[in-house]
């Protein structure tokens, strides 16, 4: 495989992060520093809300934490 490569994921909630041990990272052998989880959200209110929990949840599964930035600067996920 390719040991440059980063895998993200937005998520929600402890499913979502349930959902990617389960079906990528445990499936695919990926090293958890190469595995980034970022906070689902429509707005920079829920990017807000939802961020730390989910840095929390990537410290506690020894992934990486990335906000979304077009989020925080647009307040908006699609057409920037």
């Amino acid at each position: 495989g390719n040991n440059k490569a980063t895998f993200k994921f937005v998520v929600n909630r402890e499913q979502d992060i349930d959902e990617v041990l389960k079906d990528f990272v445990e499936k695919f052998g990926l090293d958890g520093r190469r595995v980034y989880l970022m906070p689902g959200a429509f707005d920079r209110v829920q990017l807000r809300d939802n961020s730390q929990f989910v840095a929390e949840q990537a410290i506690k599964s020894g992934f990486r934490f990335s906000s979304r930035l077009q989020v925080a600067v647009w307040d908006k996920t699609t057409g920037v």
